[in-house]
């Protein structure tokens, strides 16, 4: 019976101990005029307004800067402008604000749902996080910067990649081009660029002189491929120019023309007026230089139209860059002041454009110092 009497005596001792410790801690602020407790102690504590304008701020400058890159035409101009570099932290920070901002409101709105339920730990939990000041929150933000950093730089990374192959095609039509497109000197007639082992090849008149008379008058560069083989070169196959519901000419048309799919438009060329068919509408094409207003047919359908067509006067080879010395060798052999242009040269030389290069290396730091964060 004394021993239980001791361990009662005990636990009585430890209780009163506690509690004296517990009103000790608050008997200071307890003795305190209610007054000031609730001048000290603001619930919730009054913002800072330059903060909020700084972050909105953050906010307006990161949209403008990924509006301003989505608006960019890597076909226009392979050059990269520093916004570029800029635009991933200028996006990161902007989250990363805005994370922080909306964390408190959605754990409080957590913590009311749970607050319903019978368990208590997701309650606990989500209340505990509502009630953090906005600095507990900066390690949150800072692992959201680093990810939409990383992400976003290997994005940009791979529309620069992305932008200077679109802009590869755009200038030469092919891996090769062979000719001066507009021009109407003709290929020499000894010229089998066909015989070239891994070669394909698409030969195209180019007749800048056609005028499209119908819906209104309107002079353009009408471009007359063959359309089955320039198909194989090009990465995107171009639509069927070779097949029409009735008897007009299936033809591609720039955007810059009056015209939608489906419409009939008349174009003279060499004294002929043909009806061709709108099939399909493009910005630009592959081998016509940016701005030209532009109508893509079949030369072989031309012909049955027109009766003849003039000689090709560029010929398009698709093939790797292995076939670069034979076929200058058989342009040197075979004829002079034809140009040969490389795809694969002007592609090297967009990637080792300084402010390209730069702009590159400072992305790939960006992210892989971002994720290693």
């Amino acid at each position: 019976l004394g021993s239980d009497h001791d361990g009662e005596r005990a636990s009585a001792a430890l209780a009163a101990l506690a509690v004296g410790a517990s009103v000790a801690s608050v008997a200071g602020l307890a003795r305190r005029p209610l007054g000031s407790v609730r001048l000290r102690h603001r619930w919730p504590k009054r913002g800072n307004p330059r903060r909020a304008v700084f972050e909105v701020l953050v906010g307006i400058v990161a949209a403008s800067a990924v509006a301003l890159v989505r608006r960019r035409d890597p076909g226009a101009d392979q050059r990269i402008d520093p916004l570029l570099v800029a635009t991933p932290v200028l996006v990161g920070s902007a989250i990363g604000l805005l994370v922080m901002r909306v964390v408190g409101p959605v754990a409080n709105f957590m913590a009311r749902f749970f607050g319903r339920r019978r368990s208590a730990a997701a309650f606990l939990g989500f209340r505990r996080v509502g009630q953090q000041g906005v600095a507990a929150r900066v390690p949150l933000a800072l692992l959201v910067l680093c990810l939409a950093t990383a992400g976003l730089s290997l994005i940009l990374l791979r529309a620069i990649t992305d932008g200077q192959v679109d802009g590869s095609w755009q200038t030469v039509g092919g891996d090769y081009a062979v000719g001066r497109p507009g021009v109407s000197t003709p290929l020499p007639d000894d010229l089998d660029l066909g015989a070239i082992e891994g070669a394909a090849v698409a030969e195209a008149t180019y007749l800048s002189g056609a005028v499209i008379t119908a819906p209104r008058r309107q002079a353009l560069l009408l471009v007359a491929v063959d359309a089955a083989a320039h198909s194989r070169i090009l990465p995107d196959p171009l639509p069927d120019l070779t097949t029409a519901a009735g008897s007009e000419l299936p033809a591609i048309a720039s955007s810059r023309l009056p015209v939608a799919l489906g419409d009939l438009v008349t174009v003279e060329v060499g004294g002929h007026e043909i009806e061709a068919l709108v099939v399909g509408l493009s910005d630009h094409h592959p081998g016509v230089d940016e701005g030209r207003t532009f109508l893509i047919v079949d030369r072989h359908r031309l012909s049955e139209k027109a009766g003849s067509v003039a000689p090709p006067n560029v010929a398009f080879v698709g093939g790797p860059p292995s076939i670069d010395s034979d076929i200058r060798v058989a342009v040197e052999t075979t004829s002079t002041g034809v140009n040969v242009t490389s795809r694969y040269e002007i592609l090297a030389a967009l990637a080792n454009d300084p402010l390209v290069r730069w702009s590159g290396r400072t992305l790939n730091a960006t992210w892989l110092l971002a994720s290693a964060v």
